[in-house]
Protein backbone atom coordinates (compact mmCIF):
# COMPACT_ATOMS: atom_id res chain seq x y z
CA UNK A 1 0.00 0.00 0.00
CA UNK A 2 3.11 2.22 0.88
CA UNK A 3 4.48 2.08 -2.87
CA UNK A 4 1.42 2.40 -4.51
CA UNK A 5 1.18 5.77 -2.31
CA UNK A 6 4.71 6.71 -3.17
CA UNK A 7 4.16 5.92 -6.87
CA UNK A 8 1.26 7.94 -7.16
CA UNK A 9 2.95 10.64 -5.69
CA UNK A 10 6.03 10.58 -8.33
CA UNK A 11 2.85 10.33 -11.14
CA UNK A 12 1.67 13.34 -9.52
CA UNK A 13 5.26 14.99 -9.64
CA UNK A 14 5.29 14.32 -13.00
CA UNK A 15 2.41 15.95 -14.15
CA UNK A 16 3.43 18.84 -12.35
CA UNK A 17 6.99 19.34 -13.90
CA UNK A 18 5.82 18.42 -17.36
CA UNK A 19 2.73 20.89 -17.09
CA UNK A 20 5.06 23.52 -15.56
CA UNK A 21 7.56 22.88 -18.00
CA UNK A 22 5.29 23.13 -20.89
CA UNK A 23 3.98 26.43 -19.78
CA UNK A 24 7.27 27.87 -19.27
CA UNK A 25 8.87 26.70 -22.67
CA UNK A 26 5.75 28.71 -23.77
CA UNK A 27 6.36 31.62 -22.17
CA UNK A 28 10.64 31.32 -23.27
CA UNK A 29 9.36 31.21 -26.73
CA UNK A 30 6.81 34.69 -26.21
CA UNK A 31 8.65 37.08 -28.52
CA UNK A 32 5.79 39.18 -28.30
CA UNK A 33 7.35 42.18 -27.68
CA UNK A 34 7.03 44.50 -30.06
CA UNK A 35 7.60 44.97 -33.33
CA UNK A 36 4.65 43.72 -34.69
CA UNK A 37 4.80 42.16 -38.30
CA UNK A 38 2.54 43.72 -40.28
CA UNK A 39 2.08 42.32 -44.26
CA UNK A 40 -0.14 42.45 -47.40
CA UNK A 41 0.57 44.22 -51.01
CA UNK A 42 3.64 45.90 -48.85
CA UNK A 43 5.03 45.35 -45.34
CA UNK A 44 5.97 47.09 -42.36
CA UNK A 45 7.69 46.13 -38.79
CA UNK A 46 5.13 48.28 -36.38
CA UNK A 47 7.02 49.56 -32.74
CA UNK A 48 5.08 50.68 -29.98
CA UNK A 49 5.49 54.08 -30.54
CA UNK A 50 4.72 53.89 -34.22
CA UNK A 51 1.18 51.86 -33.28
CA UNK A 52 0.49 54.92 -30.50
CA UNK A 53 0.40 57.09 -33.66
CA UNK A 54 -2.22 55.32 -35.21
CA UNK A 55 -3.83 55.31 -32.14
CA UNK A 56 -3.58 59.34 -31.85
CA UNK A 57 -5.68 59.52 -35.35
CA UNK A 58 -7.83 56.42 -34.91
CA UNK A 59 -8.94 55.35 -31.46
CA UNK A 60 -11.58 53.64 -30.81
CA UNK A 61 -12.66 52.24 -27.38
CA UNK A 62 -15.26 49.26 -26.54
CA UNK A 63 -16.63 48.05 -23.57
CA UNK A 64 -17.49 44.34 -22.52
CA UNK A 65 -19.52 45.22 -19.72
CA UNK A 66 -15.88 44.51 -16.89
CA UNK A 67 -13.60 46.22 -19.04
CA UNK A 68 -12.82 49.10 -21.87
CA UNK A 69 -10.18 48.07 -24.44
CA UNK A 70 -8.81 50.86 -26.58
CA UNK A 71 -7.05 50.80 -29.42
CA UNK A 72 -7.47 50.95 -33.79
CA UNK A 73 -10.13 49.35 -35.61
CA UNK A 74 -8.82 46.48 -37.30
CA UNK A 75 -9.68 47.61 -40.82
CA UNK A 76 -7.74 50.80 -40.67
CA UNK A 77 -4.82 48.74 -39.86
CA UNK A 78 -4.89 46.47 -42.82
CA UNK A 79 -5.12 49.54 -44.82
CA UNK A 80 -1.57 50.19 -43.15
CA UNK A 81 -0.57 47.52 -45.93
CA UNK A 82 -2.86 47.17 -48.55
CA UNK A 83 -1.08 49.78 -51.39
CA UNK A 84 1.97 49.19 -52.94
CA UNK A 85 3.53 51.98 -50.55
CA UNK A 86 2.98 51.18 -46.55
CA UNK A 87 1.50 53.26 -44.13
CA UNK A 88 -0.41 55.65 -46.71
CA UNK A 89 -3.33 55.90 -44.24
CA UNK A 90 -5.97 55.33 -47.01
CA UNK A 91 -8.03 51.86 -47.33
CA UNK A 92 -7.88 49.94 -51.07
CA UNK A 93 -11.83 49.62 -51.51
CA UNK A 94 -10.85 48.00 -54.56
CA UNK A 95 -8.55 45.61 -52.88
CA UNK A 96 -11.45 44.89 -50.17
CA UNK A 97 -13.97 44.38 -52.89
CA UNK A 98 -11.83 41.67 -54.43
CA UNK A 99 -11.80 40.10 -51.11
CA UNK A 100 -8.84 38.63 -48.54
CA UNK A 101 -8.53 37.45 -45.15
CA UNK A 102 -7.06 39.10 -42.33
CA UNK A 103 -5.16 36.88 -40.14
CA UNK A 104 -4.31 37.26 -36.75
CA UNK A 105 -1.26 35.06 -34.99
CA UNK A 106 -0.26 35.78 -31.42
CA UNK A 107 2.46 34.42 -29.71
CA UNK A 108 1.42 31.18 -28.32
CA UNK A 109 0.51 30.06 -32.01
CA UNK A 110 -3.10 30.95 -31.93
CA UNK A 111 -4.17 32.12 -35.18
CA UNK A 112 -7.87 33.60 -36.29
CA UNK A 113 -8.69 34.28 -39.64
CA UNK A 114 -11.26 37.18 -40.86
CA UNK A 115 -12.79 38.19 -43.49
CA UNK A 116 -12.16 41.80 -44.96
CA UNK A 117 -15.87 42.11 -46.35
CA UNK A 118 -16.82 41.43 -42.57
CA UNK A 119 -14.13 43.74 -41.00
CA UNK A 120 -14.11 46.50 -43.49
CA UNK A 121 -15.28 50.21 -42.29
CA UNK A 122 -16.88 48.36 -39.00
CA UNK A 123 -15.15 50.50 -36.30
CA UNK A 124 -15.95 49.15 -32.67
CA UNK A 125 -16.60 45.83 -33.87
CA UNK A 126 -13.06 44.40 -34.28
CA UNK A 127 -10.27 46.79 -32.38
CA UNK A 128 -6.78 45.76 -32.51
CA UNK A 129 -6.79 47.38 -28.52
CA UNK A 130 -3.41 48.06 -27.17
CA UNK A 131 -4.50 49.40 -23.52
CA UNK A 132 -7.14 48.17 -21.33
CA UNK A 133 -9.23 50.45 -18.55
CA UNK A 134 -6.64 53.03 -20.22
CA UNK A 135 -3.37 50.74 -18.97
CA UNK A 136 -1.09 49.16 -21.02
CA UNK A 137 -2.19 45.62 -21.64
CA UNK A 138 -0.67 43.04 -19.57
CA UNK A 139 1.10 39.85 -20.32
CA UNK A 140 -1.62 37.63 -19.59
CA UNK A 141 -5.52 38.06 -19.27
CA UNK A 142 -7.36 36.71 -16.14
CA UNK A 143 -7.69 33.19 -17.74
CA UNK A 144 -4.18 32.97 -18.29
CA UNK A 145 -4.11 33.28 -22.27
CA UNK A 146 -1.53 35.93 -23.81
CA UNK A 147 -2.72 39.41 -24.30
CA UNK A 148 0.47 41.66 -24.56
CA UNK A 149 1.61 43.81 -27.07
CA UNK A 150 -1.80 43.57 -28.92
CA UNK A 151 -5.17 41.82 -28.33
CA UNK A 152 -8.13 41.56 -30.80
CA UNK A 153 -11.85 42.76 -28.96
CA UNK A 154 -14.65 44.76 -30.30
CA UNK A 155 -18.63 44.12 -30.25
CA UNK A 156 -18.34 41.72 -32.86
CA UNK A 157 -16.00 39.50 -31.84
CA UNK A 158 -15.83 36.95 -29.12
CA UNK A 159 -14.17 33.11 -28.03
CA UNK A 160 -12.46 31.91 -29.64
CA UNK A 161 -11.51 34.66 -31.93
CA UNK A 162 -10.65 37.18 -29.79
CA UNK A 163 -7.25 36.24 -29.99
CA UNK A 164 -4.37 37.70 -27.71
CA UNK A 165 -1.36 38.52 -27.79
CA UNK A 166 -0.88 39.63 -31.40
CA UNK A 167 2.50 39.68 -32.69
CA UNK A 168 1.73 39.37 -36.72
CA UNK A 169 -1.23 40.35 -38.79
CA UNK A 170 -1.17 39.32 -42.27
CA UNK A 171 -3.96 39.90 -45.67
CA UNK A 172 -4.01 36.89 -46.48
CA UNK A 173 -5.23 35.48 -50.74
CA UNK A 174 -3.52 39.14 -52.35
CA UNK A 175 -1.64 37.46 -55.42
CA UNK A 176 1.10 39.17 -55.96
CA UNK A 177 0.80 42.30 -58.40
CA UNK A 178 3.11 43.47 -61.51
CA UNK A 179 2.68 46.86 -63.03
CA UNK A 180 1.05 47.71 -65.95
CA UNK A 181 3.21 47.47 -69.34
CA UNK A 182 4.75 50.27 -70.58
CA UNK A 183 1.80 52.10 -72.63
CA UNK A 184 1.45 52.67 -76.10
CA UNK A 185 1.22 56.17 -77.94
CA UNK A 186 0.76 57.36 -81.31
CA UNK A 187 -0.51 61.06 -82.54
CA UNK A 188 1.17 63.76 -84.54
CA UNK A 189 4.44 63.76 -84.83
CA UNK A 190 4.79 67.74 -86.31
CA UNK A 191 2.04 70.29 -86.11
CA UNK A 192 1.39 74.10 -85.84
CA UNK A 193 1.75 75.68 -82.56
CA UNK A 194 -2.01 76.61 -80.82
CA UNK A 195 -3.58 73.96 -82.42
CA UNK A 196 -4.80 70.93 -80.42
CA UNK A 197 -3.91 67.53 -81.59
CA UNK A 198 -5.25 64.19 -80.15
CA UNK A 199 -3.11 61.26 -78.77
CA UNK A 200 -4.16 58.06 -78.30
CA UNK A 201 -2.74 55.63 -75.92
CA UNK A 202 -3.42 52.26 -74.17
CA UNK A 203 -2.11 49.15 -71.80
CA UNK A 204 -2.53 46.33 -70.29
CA UNK A 205 -2.20 45.28 -66.57
CA UNK A 206 -1.23 41.50 -66.33
CA UNK A 207 -3.87 40.59 -63.52
CA UNK A 208 -6.21 43.11 -65.47
CA UNK A 209 -6.48 45.72 -62.67
CA UNK A 210 -7.74 49.16 -63.58
CA UNK A 211 -5.21 51.89 -65.00
CA UNK A 212 -3.92 55.13 -64.66
CA UNK A 213 -1.75 57.67 -67.17
CA UNK A 214 0.39 60.52 -66.38
CA UNK A 215 1.08 62.24 -69.52
CA UNK A 216 4.16 64.95 -69.06
CA UNK A 217 3.84 66.96 -72.69
CA UNK A 218 7.41 68.41 -72.84
CA UNK A 219 6.44 72.15 -72.21
CA UNK A 220 6.75 71.66 -68.49
CA UNK A 221 2.49 70.73 -68.39
CA UNK A 222 0.90 67.44 -67.47
CA UNK A 223 -2.41 65.70 -66.99
CA UNK A 224 -1.85 64.31 -63.67
CA UNK A 225 -2.90 60.51 -63.06
CA UNK A 226 -5.96 60.39 -65.44
CA UNK A 227 -7.83 57.78 -64.54
CA UNK A 228 -9.19 54.89 -63.92
CA UNK A 229 -9.70 52.99 -66.55
CA UNK A 230 -9.89 49.36 -67.84
CA UNK A 231 -6.65 47.59 -68.82
CA UNK A 232 -6.62 47.64 -72.42
CA UNK A 233 -9.00 50.35 -73.56
CA UNK A 234 -7.49 53.05 -75.63
CA UNK A 235 -7.86 56.57 -74.48
CA UNK A 236 -7.02 59.93 -75.93
CA UNK A 237 -6.23 63.38 -74.54
CA UNK A 238 -5.77 66.76 -76.13
CA UNK A 239 -2.53 69.21 -76.22
CA UNK A 240 -1.31 72.38 -77.88
CA UNK A 241 1.74 74.00 -77.87
CA UNK A 242 2.45 77.57 -77.50
CA UNK A 243 5.99 78.13 -78.45
CA UNK A 244 7.93 76.14 -81.64
CA UNK A 245 10.42 73.79 -80.69
CA UNK A 246 10.76 69.99 -80.47
CA UNK A 247 9.15 68.36 -77.16
CA UNK A 248 9.71 64.90 -75.99
CA UNK A 249 5.89 63.88 -75.15
CA UNK A 250 6.66 60.65 -72.14
CA UNK A 251 3.88 58.39 -71.14
CA UNK A 252 3.47 56.00 -67.72
CA UNK A 253 0.92 54.26 -65.91
CA UNK A 254 -0.09 52.74 -62.81
CA UNK A 255 -2.63 50.24 -61.26
CA UNK A 256 -4.87 50.44 -58.50
CA UNK A 257 -1.50 48.99 -55.95
CA UNK A 258 0.46 52.23 -57.29
CA UNK A 259 2.67 49.91 -59.75
CA UNK A 260 3.88 52.04 -62.08
CA UNK A 261 5.02 50.81 -65.68
CA UNK A 262 8.20 52.14 -67.63
CA UNK A 263 7.91 55.49 -69.52
CA UNK A 264 7.52 55.44 -73.16
CA UNK A 265 8.84 59.05 -74.98
CA UNK A 266 6.94 60.63 -78.55
CA UNK A 267 9.28 63.08 -80.19
CA UNK A 268 7.03 66.08 -81.08
CA UNK A 269 8.30 69.13 -83.56
CA UNK A 270 6.74 72.23 -83.54
CA UNK A 271 5.72 74.07 -85.83
CA UNK A 272 5.28 71.77 -89.21
CA UNK A 273 8.24 71.96 -91.13
CA UNK A 274 9.57 70.63 -94.40
CA UNK A 275 13.00 71.04 -96.01
CA UNK A 276 14.19 72.50 -98.71
CA UNK A 277 15.53 68.78 -100.53
CA UNK A 278 11.79 67.35 -99.83
CA UNK A 279 10.10 70.52 -101.42
CA UNK A 280 12.63 70.63 -104.36
CA UNK A 281 12.01 67.09 -104.77
CA UNK A 282 7.81 67.70 -104.72
CA UNK A 283 9.03 70.13 -107.35
CA UNK A 284 10.51 68.02 -109.59
CA UNK A 285 7.69 65.72 -109.59
CA UNK A 286 5.86 68.02 -110.16
CA UNK A 287 7.00 69.30 -113.08
CA UNK A 288 9.97 66.71 -114.49
CA UNK A 289 11.64 68.79 -117.32
CA UNK A 290 12.45 71.81 -115.04
CA UNK A 291 15.68 73.13 -113.38
CA UNK A 292 17.84 71.18 -116.01
CA UNK A 293 20.87 72.31 -114.57
CA UNK A 294 19.73 71.55 -110.44
CA UNK A 295 18.92 68.20 -111.94
CA UNK A 296 22.56 67.95 -113.02
CA UNK A 297 24.14 69.18 -109.75
CA UNK A 298 22.75 66.79 -107.98
CA UNK A 299 23.08 64.09 -109.91
CA UNK A 300 19.25 63.62 -110.64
Amino acid sequence: MKSKIIITAVIIMFITLGFNVSSSGVKAQRGGDWPVELTGVSSISVTKEKFESWVDVYETCWSDGDHTWCGVPLWRVAAMVDDAEAEDYSFNEELAASGYVVRLTAWDGWVTELQISVVAHNDDGYIIANTIDGEELPEETPSGKPSYPLHLRGADIGPPNNVGGIIKIELVGIESNNPPETPEIRGPLDGKTGTNYTYHFSTSDPEENNVYYYIEWGDGSNSGWYGPYTSGTEKSLSHAWSSDGTYFVKIKAKDTFNEESDWNTLQVIMPRTISFNSMFLKLLELFPNAFPILRHLMGL
